[in-house]
């Protein structure tokens, strides 16, 4: 093959994957408003969502291994031709190698992360494990086993049953692994320490690529927050009566979190939320409580 053929092949393609990419990625937290966040957007006559919510396929050796092109069929070319295209994996926030992905990747996307007090977000998290291995014990191995290669949960240890009884339990044996390096499946203290897996990306990107909403925002300030993304995303605001803006996975009434693991999850907590003040201009809410807290009992 001549160099003028390898050439314009080589421009072909990266014209024709320049069509493809993705413009944001919704990249986490889990169970804090990722789920409705896309499903909102993907309502939007411009927006182009893949066919399913989570690929995980950064946070993911197994799915990297997959390829771009698998990626990329995640899309109807059909469909979201003249659209923007967007997925949300809210594994990519807590995942160290997925920054670092996507940034080879995609060095100009867009990327929104939405966060939620840590402390309300561990709970909100062991309930849906629970109902989840209710109706599917096995769900979550073999969820693992499907993602992810045996190196990759070599540092992983498995969840007893008395954890998905008892949440104080839980979430103390999780820390004491921690205080270790060692993590659990099923995660509930250490997809809360957004600082440091934030951090990632405040490095990796800038800052007008980046954009941190409140969760409370998204469920107090539904259309004015997407509106925001929207400006974020170089569009204008959209009537959002149009859409069906309901609340995303209402679940059963809340059982409240004992005093004693409230206590000790906003202690587990400070240190990280005290970095978020100092990492985002505009930090959510659950940053200013936190600091408060900290500041009358100094």
């Amino acid at each position: 093959m001549s160099k003028l053929s390898a050439a314009w092949r080589g421009a072909t393609f990266r014209y024709y994957n320049a069509k493809r990419l993705p413009t944001v990625l919704i990249i986490g937290a889990q169970k804090a408003g990722t789920s409705a966040l896309f499903s909102y957007l993907a309502q939007h006559p411009r927006m182009a969502p893949s066919r399913e919510k989570e690929l995980d396929f950064f946070g993911s050796d197994f799915m990297y291994a997959k390829g771009m092109d698998w990626y990329f069929s995640n899309w109807d070319e059909k469909q979201a031709h003249g659209k923007l295209r967007f997925e949300a994996s809210p594994q990519y926030l807590a995942a160290p190698v997925a920054c670092g992905r996507i940034r080879e990747s995609f060095p100009k996307v867009k990327l929104i992360v939405t966060l939620r007090d840590p402390v309300e977000r561990a709970y909100s998290s062991w309930r849906m494990y629970r109902q989840q291995l209710e109706y599917d014990p096995d769900f979550y191995h073999r969820l693992h086993r499907e993602r992810y290669a045996p190196d990759q949960l070599v540092n992983e240890f498995p969840r007893l049953d008395e954890e998905f009884e008892d949440f104080d339990f839980a979430i103390r044996r999780e820390a004491e692994f921690m205080s270790r390096n060692q993590h659990l499946t099923c995660s509930l203290l250490y997809l809360g320490l957004y600082a440091q897996q934030l951090r990632r990306y405040v490095d990796a990107f800038s800052s007008s690529q980046l954009l941190v909403l409140d969760s409370e925002d998204l469920k107090l300030n539904r259309t004015e927050t997407l509106n925001r993304v929207l400006e974020f995303l170089g569009m204008p605001a959209w009537d959002w009566s149009q859409a069906n803006l309901a609340d995303v996975f209402v679940g059963k009434s809340a059982s409240q979190m004992p005093p004693h693991s409230r206590a000790f999850l906003e202690d587990f907590y400070r240190e990280s939320n005290r970095q978020l003040a100092e990492m985002l201009p505009q930090p959510p809410r659950f940053v200013e409580r936190s600091l408060a807290v900290r500041r009358a009992a100094a």
